[in-house]
């Protein structure tokens, strides 16, 4: 069970990243480089007046990739 202990951590994360793309991209709001539970590094952020697509676009790319894995991972998983 320890071997796919990564690719579950990766179908977690690059899921949590997904939606958290499209989500920041589809409200029109950029992260700072650096994301820190902080709220401080919240407020660097960058607002703007509409949808940023290259996010929206990049979030599908990470849940796309997510799935990928995670079918790849199920098939591989013994039936019972």
């Amino acid at each position: 069970m320890a071997s796919n202990r990564k690719p579950f951590t990766f179908v977690f994360t690059a899921t949590t990243v997904g939606v958290l793309l499209i989500i920041f991209g589809l409200i029109g709001y950029t992260p700072p480089a650096h994301m820190s539970l902080d709220a401080e590094t919240w407020r660097l952020g960058t607002w703007t007046d509409g949808v940023i697509l290259p996010e929206v676009v990049l979030g599908g790319v990470f849940l796309g990739a997510a799935g990928a894995v995670a079918l790849r991972l199920n098939r591989s998983l013994p039936k019972h």
